[in-house]
């Protein structure tokens, strides 16, 4: 059977509409990695690289089902935007769909150390090509006023107060136990690693672009997976870290 021109274009764009997808699901998953992760026993030896003015602050939608998170999405109210999921909570009265306070902090990861056989052991993964390599590089830490990470969140809150060194020194970040009996652990270093030559500081507004890839805005009617639908323009440095 022959393909019409009409047919011809209309497959041609579902399949420019399907490269559109997977290339903005390519860059959430990328954002995503930037996002640090924590697992329970494991040691994350980090520099802290953001002033306080440029830890960011956004209203977050984040209900878990079954243990994962579902949604974990930014609220379109940040940037002034009909945000799904609360008309969703006030139709359906789901109190879980209420967004809260989530803080992001730029950092650099030197590396992640794990206990194997009584001795730490530094995490690894392997490349495309199959090269081992050590985990580290540019993540950001995500907190909340709520939860296990409230405690993390306020023992940062009280180094940036109290240390003018803060952003100076390094800091090992333990993950200690599971679910609601997590608790972290902060704590200076004596030995300062060197920075890479390379790294640069974000400002807020990177930082909002890098989450909101991670965690997509949904507004009524549409998901805005492309930074560029997010009105990030007028984002300042912002005031001092509450």
């Amino acid at each position: 059977m022959a393909i019409t021109f009409q047919e011809d274009e209309d497959n041609a764009q579902n399949v420019l509409d399907q490269i559109d997808e997977s290339l903005s699901q390519a860059k959430q998953s990328s954002a995503a990695r930037t996002l640090l992760y924590m697992r329970e026993g494991e040691q994350y030896l980090v520099r802290l690289l953001n002033p306080a003015s440029r830890i960011v602050m956004l209203d977050f939608h984040e209900r878990f089902t079954s243990q994962k998170p579902d949604p974990r999405a930014v609220c379109g109210h940040n940037f002034e935007l009909e945000c799904a999921w609360c008309a969703e909570q006030k139709t359906s009265g789901d109190f879980k769909l209420k967004p809260d306070q989530h803080f992001f902090l730029q950092l650099y990861l030197h590396a992640v150390y794990k206990r194997v056989d009584k001795a730490l052991e530094q995490v690894t993964y392997k490349d495309n090509d199959g090269v081992t390599k050590a985990v580290c590089g540019i993540r950001l830490l995500e907190m909340k006023r709520r939860g296990p990470l409230s405690g993390l969140l306020a023992i940062i809150k009280e180094a940036y107060a109290d240390d003018p060194q803060v952003l100076a020194k390094d800091y090992v970040i333990k993950k200690i136990g599971s679910g609601p009996n997590t608790n972290y652990t902060f704590s200076a270093q004596q030995r300062v690693r060197p920075l890479p030559p390379t790294i640069e500081v974000w400002t807020r507004k990177q930082i909002m672009e890098q989450v909101v890839e991670a965690c997509p805005v949904k507004t009524v009617g549409s998901v805005l997976d492309a930074v560029a639908d997010i009105p990030l323009d007028d984002v300042t440095e912002g005031e001092e870290f509450p």
